[in-house]
């Protein structure tokens, strides 16, 4: 089996786990995270194959779901709404591959962001390359994005390439500026970059 189809797999199998004790949700989720992650899986084989390569980081943020913590208005939502600032054909890819999937109960739902669109309602905001949306965001908006600078211009979560392998950085500090907590089992897998963003820089009305 292909490698992105077993990330795949192992994410709806992650969606099946039943919660008869809170251990057992846990370790299982925590366990096919680091099925995913720790598998670093080379790029050099989809290095052409952009589908695959967003496909991967689809099933990447889907596990980031899985360890944080919004705020309560935010974990309040029936839904978890995801903002895609990229291409139409990236946010075709991010909508077949995580919209309707549950999170602690919570669906999916995948929109194309526009410049009209109140960024506040977004609980991810994924930029692309040539995003258009700035990172001022507001509370409880978790940032992910994949430029060189990212993070230095204030996003929270990057994705980015080390010896042909998809690897990502996490800046916990501007995530906590905006009420998001980000677990540290999350942490220990990321190379955490830590930024302090000028408080005039900072809105998280």
């Amino acid at each position: 089996m292909p490698p992105v189809s077993r990330i795949i797999d192992c994410m709806s199998q992650a969606e099946q786990i039943r919660q008869p004790t809170v251990g057992i949700t846990i370790t299982g989720k925590y366990l096919c995270l680091v099925l995913i992650l720790l598998a670093l899986i080379p790029l050099s084989g989809i290095a052409d194959d952009t589908p695959a390569e967003y496909r991967l980081k689809a099933a990447y943020i889907y596990n980031f779901t899985k360890f944080i913590d919004w705020p309560e208005n935010r974990a309040n939502e029936t839904h978890i709404k995801i903002c895609v600032d990229a291409s139409t054909d990236i946010y075709q890819i991010f909508h077949q591959n995580l919209s309707l999937k549950s999170v602690n109960k919570q669906i999916i739902e995948v929109t194309r962001f526009s410049a009209d669109q109140d960024i506040k309602s977004c609980a991810i905001l994924f930029s692309g390359v040539n995003a258009q949306a700035g990172l001022q965001t507001g509370n409880g908006v978790l940032t992910i994005g994949e430029s060189p600078g990212f993070i230095q211009q204030g996003g929270m979560i990057r994705f980015f390439l080390e010896s042909q392998k998809l690897r990502f950085e996490i800046n916990p500090d501007q995530a906590n500026n905006y009420h998001i907590s980000i677990s540290s089992k999350l942490l220990r897998l990321a190379k955490i970059s830590r930024i302090k963003m000028p408080a005039e820089e900072i809105n998280n009305d």
